[in-house]
């Protein structure tokens, strides 16, 4: 019964390690980008850098990010909130809605 116990062991360990990883950090996204602008491809670059434990799928969206925007950190032009959902005019509704029905629910 525990014949291979030292096995399961090391494969809890082995998945501990590849499933359980932390985020990218910007370093290493800056070395991302530098690599796939050199054309290498995310297998190469994971085999460059094998003990910073990287998920292929991580990396490969990082360089389609690059190849995208140029960029593996800051985002497309046009991205996030749009400008017009923060205008004078809007926050102003919102608030005079918000100061309209705090009685409860207005019909």
């Amino acid at each position: 019964m525990f014949r291979n116990y030292h096995k399961i062991i090391v494969l809890l360990k082995y998945f501990q390690l590849t499933f359980i990883m932390g985020k990218v950090s910007l370093a290493d996204k800056m070395r991302i980008q530098t690599l796939c602008e050199q054309r290498l491809g995310a297998t190469a670059i994971m085999a460059a850098y094998p003990d910073k434990g990287w998920v292929l799928s991580t990396v490969k969206k990082i360089c389609q990010r690059v190849d995208r925007t140029g960029s593996a950190t800051e985002r497309l032009a046009g991205c996030g909130r749009p400008k017009s959902a923060r205008s004078e005019a809007n926050i102003a509704a919102v608030i005079f809605n918000a100061e309209k029905s705090v009685g409860g629910h207005v019909k």
